[in-house]
């Protein structure tokens, strides 16, 4: 196989990885919250108290938060595929490059940080219908939160940012390219429509 070949092949397993990590990140949040809503479950033998499994729903939001990590790293593989094309490949596949980067898909940001985040407001609910009102919250239950949010803000929110800010906004690799071409990358794409 050639060099472009195992590009390209680069490109689909990573695309492949991606898609089956939001598949799990989706598995393991609904199997976390159902569990998590069953509650108690009562064993009825003599000497043995009932399991709870409310506690579940305090790991959700961290499995989602792990699995957006996976996801990161995933789209950091294919933004630097797609860098290395913007400065080496062939003309065509420089322009689709530059093309590529003005029309990134906005669904994908959103349901990226949205599931994080509904994850964060369900796991928050059912914390506080499972203890009987906000007032039964502990400092424990307040520093879940507090550290789940926290947490949140700097793995999706930065984390996100930090990836369009190195690919997507103007690159040195992609400036010094530009300059040679005399063309700008997101100027002309995006004016000419």
């Amino acid at each position: 196989m050639d060099f472009e070949g195992k590009i390209h092949q680069e490109i689909l397993q990573t695309l492949e990885r991606r898609s089956r990590i939001d598949m799990t990140k989706l598995t393991f949040l609904t199997t976390l919250f159902g569990i998590s809503a069953i509650g108690k479950i009562d064993v009825g033998t003599v000497g043995v108290s009932n399991i709870t499994l409310f506690g579940a729903v305090y790991i959700a939001p961290f499995v989602a938060l792990v699995c957006d990590c996976f996801i990161l790293r995933e789209l950091w593989s294919l933004r630097r595929i797609g860098e290395y094309l913007c400065m080496y490949g062939g003309p065509d596949e420089q322009r689709f490059e530059r093309y590529l980067r003005g029309k990134r898909n906005p669904f994908y940001k959103w349901g990226f940080i949205g599931l994080t985040v509904l994850t964060l407001i369900v796991a928050t609910w059912i914390l506080i219908y499972q203890k009987g009102g906000l007032v039964h919250l502990n400092s424990n239950d307040y520093a879940w939160l507090t550290l789940s949010i926290l947490l949140c803000s700097v793995v999706d929110i930065w984390g996100w940012r930090f990836l369009t800010r190195t690919f997507d906004d103007k690159s040195q690799v992609c400036k010094d390219l530009e300059k040679s071409l005399g063309v700008s990358r997101l100027g002309d794409i995006n004016d000419a429509q």
